[in-house]
Protein backbone atom coordinates (compact mmCIF):
# COMPACT_ATOMS: atom_id res chain seq x y z
CA UNK A 1 0.00 0.00 0.00
CA UNK A 2 1.18 3.60 -0.35
CA UNK A 3 1.57 5.78 2.13
CA UNK A 4 -1.54 7.89 1.21
CA UNK A 5 -3.64 4.96 1.85
CA UNK A 6 -5.82 4.28 4.67
CA UNK A 7 -4.39 0.81 5.82
CA UNK A 8 -0.68 2.54 5.68
CA UNK A 9 -2.13 5.17 8.18
CA UNK A 10 -4.20 2.91 10.37
CA UNK A 11 -2.97 3.39 14.07
CA UNK A 12 -1.37 6.14 13.50
CA UNK A 13 -1.43 8.50 16.63
CA UNK A 14 -0.91 12.09 16.13
CA UNK A 15 -0.26 14.61 18.53
CA UNK A 16 -0.68 18.61 18.65
CA UNK A 17 0.03 21.53 20.36
CA UNK A 18 -0.61 24.82 18.01
CA UNK A 19 -1.68 28.34 18.50
CA UNK A 20 -4.72 29.22 18.03
CA UNK A 21 -5.26 32.63 16.10
CA UNK A 22 -7.33 35.43 15.24
CA UNK A 23 -6.99 34.64 11.81
CA UNK A 24 -5.49 32.05 9.06
CA UNK A 25 -2.47 34.69 8.48
CA UNK A 26 0.91 33.91 10.03
CA UNK A 27 0.87 37.19 11.27
CA UNK A 28 -2.43 37.02 12.80
CA UNK A 29 -3.06 37.98 16.60
CA UNK A 30 -2.00 34.83 19.65
CA UNK A 31 -5.65 34.20 21.08
CA UNK A 32 -5.01 30.83 22.80
CA UNK A 33 -3.61 27.06 22.08
CA UNK A 34 -5.26 23.89 20.57
CA UNK A 35 -3.55 20.87 22.44
CA UNK A 36 -5.34 17.34 21.60
CA UNK A 37 -4.59 14.18 19.20
CA UNK A 38 -6.32 12.07 16.80
CA UNK A 39 -5.92 8.03 15.48
CA UNK A 40 -6.38 7.10 12.08
CA UNK A 41 -9.05 4.43 12.63
CA UNK A 42 -10.28 3.19 9.18
CA UNK A 43 -8.66 0.20 7.24
CA UNK A 44 -10.46 0.12 4.49
CA UNK A 45 -11.27 4.28 4.37
CA UNK A 46 -9.76 7.44 5.61
CA UNK A 47 -11.59 7.81 9.19
CA UNK A 48 -10.20 9.47 12.47
CA UNK A 49 -10.97 9.85 16.14
CA UNK A 50 -9.90 13.14 17.29
CA UNK A 51 -10.03 14.97 20.39
CA UNK A 52 -8.75 18.27 21.31
CA UNK A 53 -8.91 21.41 23.82
CA UNK A 54 -8.70 25.25 22.99
CA UNK A 55 -7.60 26.87 25.16
CA UNK A 56 -8.12 30.61 25.33
CA UNK A 57 -6.32 33.14 26.88
CA UNK A 58 -7.10 36.77 25.77
CA UNK A 59 -8.16 40.15 28.23
CA UNK A 60 -11.69 39.41 26.63
CA UNK A 61 -12.16 35.90 27.10
CA UNK A 62 -10.05 32.96 28.75
CA UNK A 63 -11.21 29.52 29.76
CA UNK A 64 -11.13 26.63 27.71
CA UNK A 65 -13.58 24.55 25.40
CA UNK A 66 -12.80 20.37 24.36
CA UNK A 67 -14.12 19.01 21.65
CA UNK A 68 -14.31 15.04 20.79
CA UNK A 69 -15.66 13.44 17.71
Amino acid sequence: HMLGEPLARFGKVIVFDDPLTEGPSNTSKRVGTAQGLYIYTGKTNLSAFWAFTGFLDTEEVKGSLSFMG
